[in-house]
C-alpha cells in the first residue's frame, strides 16, 4: 500500500501539477563593445609613460611618481595610485579588461611587488612579494596571458642583466632565469610558454609546464618582435649592423626558417622601430610619415603628433597637450 500511494502522488505531481499551461518569459541581452569614433583626455605638465587600455576607454600616466587614471569619455580623473610599499617604476593594462598591473619596489628592503587593479570596481589583487633581490632592483617588463592566468615578471637586478620570475595560476612565485637587460620576452596567449632572447641574439620557448627551453627560428642573429593573438612568433633577422630587412614568423613549435613563412620588408629598421600591433601583430613605426604600417599586408594608419600606441579598434597619440584616441578599421 505504501509504494502504491507513493506512485499515486508522485504521477499526480508528474503528470497533471506539473504539466499545467504556465506563461514563461525570457530575456536576452547582448554585450557588444562600445567603440566610438574619437576620444581624448588632456594631459598635465611633466606626465610620462602614457598608455591607454584596451577599449580606450581609461587612459593611465605616470606623474610625480604616482599613476594617474583617467575617464577618456569625460576627461576626468578618477583615480590615483601611489607607491604604497615603494617605488612604482612599470604599469601597463591588461589586454582584454580595464585592469591595471603595476610593481612598487623597495630598494631598501630589496624586493618588488606586483599589483593587479579593476579601475571601474577598485577591487586591488597582491601578488607575493619578490624578495631578496641586489640593490636597485626593480620591474622592467611583465608578460602574461588571461587565457593561462600566468605571469612572468622581468626584473632588473644590474646595468645590464635581468631576472625572470614566474607567478603561476596559484600565484606561487618562483626564479625562473637570468637574460639581458636588452632582451625582449613574450608569452603566448592560449598556453604557459614564454618566448625570450638570448645573450647570443638566438630566440628560446620557455616551457612552463615542463620547464625547459627549446631554440626557435633562424639560424642567423634573431630578435624577438612580437607575439600575435594566434601563437605565431615573429622573428627578425638581424644583420652584422644591427639592421632588420627580413622577419620569420609560425607557430611555437617552429624549428628553423623552414618551417616559418616568410616577409621581406622593403627596407632595413632598427628593432626600436617594431610596436605592437593590432591582434599582436608587429607594425613598422614610420615616424617621418606619422603612420604605422602593418608588416603583413602593408596597411598604413595615419596619426598626428607623437604616436604612444596603437590598440585593436584605435590609434592612440599626443597632439599637442591633448591625448586623443582616434578609432581605426
Amino acid at each position: 500500500m505504501s509504494v502504491i500511494i507513493q506512485i499515486m502522488v508522485l504521477s499526480f505531481f508528474n503528470y497533471y501539477y506539473l504539466v499545467k499551461n504556465q506563461n514563461v518569459s525570457a530575456t536576452s541581452y547582448e554585450f557588444e563593445e562600445e567603440v566610438n569614433g574619437s576620444k581624448k583626455i588632456k594631459v598635465p605638465d611633466g606626465a610620462k609613460d602614457i598608455k591607454v587600455s584596451y577599449n580606450a576607454a581609461y587612459a593611465a600616466l605616470l606623474l610625480d611618481g604616482q599613476i594617474n587614471i583617467y575617464n577618456m569619455k569625460n576627461n576626468k580623473k578618477i583615480d590615483t595610485i601611489g607607491g604604497v610599499n615603494g617605488e612604482i617604476k612599470y604599469f601597463n593594462w591588461l589586454p582584454d579588461r580595464n585592469f591595471l598591473i603595476y610593481s612598487e619596489s623597495n630598494y631598501k628592503m630589496r624586493h618588488v611587488e606586483v599589483i593587479t587593479k579593476d579601475v571601474e570596481s577598485g577591487i586591488v589583487h597582491n601578488y607575493p612579494m619578490i624578495k631578496g633581490l641586489p640593490k636597485n632592483s626593480y620591474v622592467v617588463d611583465i608578460a602574461l596571458s588571461p587565457m593561462t592566468n600566468v605571469v612572468y615578471v622581468k626584473i632588473k637586478t644590474s646595468e645590464e642583466k635581468a631576472r625572470i620570475y614566474k607567478y603561476d595560476i596559484m600565484d606561487q612565485s618562483r626564479y625562473i632565469f637570468n637574460i639581458s637587460l636588452s632582451s625582449n620576452i613574450g608569452e603566448a596567449y592560449y598556453q604557459d610558454k614564454l618566448v625570450y632572447e638570448t645573450y647570443e641574439n638566438r630566440v628560446y620557448v620557455w616551457n612552463g609546464r615542463k620547464g625547459i627551453s627549446n631554440y626557435l627560428g633562424v639560424k642567423s642573429r634573431g630578435t624577438l618582435l612580437g607575439i600575435d593573438d594566434d601563437d605565431n612568433v615573429y622573428i627578425g633577422e638581424k644583420s652584422e649592423s644591427g639592421k632588420i630587412s627580413k622577419i620569420y614568423y609560425g607557430g611555437l613549435e617552429a624549428e628553423g626558417k623552414d618551417s616559418c613563412k616568410e616577409i621581406d620588408l622593403k627596407d632595413s629598421y632598427d628593432k626600436e622601430e617594431f610596436i605592437k600591433g593590432k591582434n599582436g601583430i608587429p607594425y613598422i613605426l614610420d615616424k617621418d610619415n606619422n603612420c604605422v604600417i602593418n608588416i603583413l599586408n602593408h596597411d598604413e594608419i595615419k596619426y598626428e603628433g607623437e604616436f604612444i600606441e596603437i590598440l585593436n579598434n584605435y590609434i592612440v597619440f599626443l597632439d599637442g597637450k591633448k591625448l586623443k584616441a582616434e578609432m581605426i578599421d
